[in-house]
């Protein structure tokens, strides 16, 4: 009877128990998919991409700690770290043939960004970040072996000392890709600087100046001489390797040659002015700023990690030792100590500050490779882009 009846009662009942499992695994399922919903929406929903080459001037974790620290803060915002050197992305923002703006943030050059703003590619530019300053580095033992004591104080002495070091199957000055076709922003303005001489004056070419001319009939004397070593390779490794005795490069790489080449090998100095010249000096600055894709589609995720970046500038600061001057002030490094009694000694060139840098600086390259190969003087050369540079200026106006 017993187990009649209980066969009684499930067949009573075996609907309304099927209906109870069939709503409780409903009720599990639809638990679930607001559990993975809820999950897929903590997890992160955008991807930001930041390009830059400063990863390979830091210390290895500094940006992926930064990046860490950011997404943190932004819970469902992902960075994604894309590096790549300083000349790739110079080329994709000024190369007309291939374009390519991969990133929804963007490490720039603070001379890019007028162009790419006028050209509606970037929004949103940060402030300079950090600054940069341009010295002299030399190598210790060449000069030593060459009989001198103390780097050269003005052009007279640095073209002896190129002559000297040249004579021990080396070479003076080490130059960027070519020299004048490369690095004039480091290697050759410099020089014209050091005269306390400017290239834009309010806004106007004022290249055919006596200093302006002087300075190229220095370099096309180091050239002619064969006293400059063109670097294919990079002048930081040629400089490294010692295969010449000077380079002119921004203080925010003492910490990578002193890393390869130890803190007696080298040593830090101004750019030799003209002889007997005892006015103030300008100095190239260079610097690292930020700036926003126009065509991004996250552009408030990428404008909050670009003012995350912005608040965090004293920390990379830190990471690289070579910020604004007032920042190194204190700093009891005699390297530094150096860079910063050159910055007070000198003032800040600001010659293309919110022109058309890249339009300007591939004519002086132009002109400078004429020059470099004897096809003009240093007068003609100055004269052609004088004029050149007034017909840009007044298009960008």
């Amino acid at each position: 009877m017993l187990n009649l009846k209980k066969k009684f009662n499930f067949q009573r009942y075996g609907d309304t128990l099927l209906l109870v499992i069939a709503v409780v695994l409903l009720l599990g399922a639809l638990f679930s998919f607001v559990r993975n919903r809820n999950a897929a929406e903590e997890s992160p929903f955008s991807s930001i991409v930041f390009t830059q080459w400063w990863h390979n001037e830091l210390e290895v974790d500094v940006l992926p700690g930064l990046i860490k620290e950011f997404e943190g803060l932004h819970n469902g915002i992902e960075v994604v770290l894309n590096t790549i050197s300083y000349e790739d992305i110079l080329r994709d923002f000024f190369n007309p043939e291939q374009v390519s703006y991969v990133g929804d943030v963007f490490a720039l050059d603070p001379l890019w960004l007028p162009e790419l703003q006028k050209k509606e590619i970037i929004e949103s530019p940060s402030s300079t970040l950090l600054s940069f300053i341009n010295v002299l580095y030399y190598n210790i033992e060449i000069l030593r072996d060459a009989g001198f004591s103390r780097p050269p104080r003005n052009r007279t002495e640095f073209t002896a000392y190129s002559r000297a070091v040249t004579n021990l199957v080396r070479r003076g000055l080490v130059m960027d890709a070519n020299g004048f076709i490369g690095g004039v922003y480091d290697d050759v303005n410099p020089w014209i600087w050091s005269a306390g001489a400017a290239l834009i004056n309010n806004g106007n070419p004022a290249v055919t100046s006596a200093p302006v001319i002087a300075g190229l009939s220095f370099l096309a004397s180091l050239n002619n001489e064969d006293l400059i070593l063109h670097s294919n390779e990079g002048k930081l490794e040629d400089f490294i390797l010692g295969r010449a005795a000077f380079m002119i490069a921004p203080a925010g790489k003492i910490g990578f040659v002193r890393k390869h080449m130890g803190d007696e090998a080298f040593d830090v100095t101004s750019i030799p002015p003209p002889d007997n010249y005892a006015g103030r000096t300008f100095f190239a600055t260079l610097g690292w700023a930020l700036g926003i894709n126009a065509a991004s589609e996250y552009k408030e995720e990428a404008r909050l990690f670009s003012d995350f970046l912005v608040e965090k500038a004293l920390q990379l600061a830190e990471k690289t030792r070579a910020t604004p001057p007032n920042r190194i002030r204190g700093i009891p490094d005699p390297f530094y100590s150096k860079v910063w009694e050159i910055a007070m000694a000198g003032e800040s060139a600001r010659d293309f500050g919110g022109l058309p840098w890249a339009k300007l600086d591939s004519i002086l390259k132009e002109e400078l490779e004429a020059l470099f190969m004897g096809v003009s003087s240093p007068a003609q050369t100055a004269a052609a882009i004088q004029r050149n540079w007034e017909t840009v200026l007044r298009e960008w106006k």
